[in-house]
């Protein structure tokens, strides 16, 4: 089993064991990563379907990977939660999807998002800790029912990949945002809405369908945007503290294009 082969792993103290799955299987007891162990899980196109009392916890360090040609490896979840982390997860290739959160991140977790499908009912990512990170650096988020990245504190760095939501790409919550490339798509909602904190923008591409491109909504939020394109119904609704190009320098130092049907900021 995933867990015996854990446990052997945490034992024997065995740095970046690879363990790959050869039939698809169900979980119900749960499976943790412990501290200081280093855990490669390669799907290798086979489904893992947790339910019960199973699911993932990582407290050590942990890459999901898969080498099938077709990449069809899924972690499915149906108990709320495909991974919870407060260690070092790197999602490589493969697809972990939820019925609620896809990946929980808290305490130090760090999420290293570099390739892959990650999906959630609810959230996709929930970031909930002032010392938790998310790093995307490719691959793909989507959710037809919620929120790709939610930032309840701590920071999300945003580089390139896909996020598709149908309400918010990203929603922050007193935490930090940096886009800095890659795109972000809200179908019902604003592509970005800043609730609290702060947020900066300098490229990618940020769109709704049918809302703002930024909504940011409060006196507490600081929203700088120094490139990228941001589209929507209303390019940036600001109500907080908006940056565009450097901050006590040359006002056109940047170069954004915003772009809305009703007004752009």
């Amino acid at each position: 089993s995933l867990m015996s082969a854990v446990n052997d792993i945490a034992e024997n103290a065995q740095e970046g064991s690879n363990v790959e799955i050869i039939a698809d299987f169900d979980i119900s007891e749960g499976v943790e990563i412990p501290e200081n162990t280093n855990v490669i899980i390669d799907l290798a196109g086979h489904t893992i379907d947790t339910y019960g009392k199973g699911g993932i916890t990582n407290k050590g360090t942990l890459e999901i990977k898969d080498s099938s040609d077709k990449e069809t490896g899924i972690i499915n979840s149906q108990i709320g939660i495909g991974i919870s982390n407060e260690g070092n997860l790197t999602i490589s290739k493969g697809t972990v999807n939820s019925n609620g959160y896809g990946i929980y991140n808290y305490n130090d977790g760090s999420v290293l998002v570099k390739g892959g499908l990650l999906k959630g009912k609810d959230y996709v990512i929930y970031n909930n800790d002032n010392k938790s990170t998310i790093n995307m650096t490719g691959g793909e988020i989507n959710t037809d029912n919620g929120t790709g990245i939610y930032v309840s504190y701590g920071m999300a760095n945003i580089s390139e990949g896909k996020i598709t939501a149908s309400e918010w790409g990203i929603y922050n919550r007193d935490g930090n945002i940096n886009v800095t490339g890659g795109e972000i798509k809200s179908s019902n909602n604003s592509a970005m809405y800043i609730y609290s904190g702060t947020a900066s923008v300098s490229g990618g591409n940020i769109t709704s369908e049918s809302n703002s491109g930024i909504y940011s909504s409060d006196s507490v939020t600081e929203l700088t945007v120094k490139g990228g394109t941001i589209k929507g119904k209303r390019g940036i609704n600001n109500y907080g503290v908006l940056v565009i190009g450097e901050k006590g320098g040359t006002v056109n130092s940047g170069t954004p294009t915003i772009i809305g049907t009703e007004y752009g900021v």
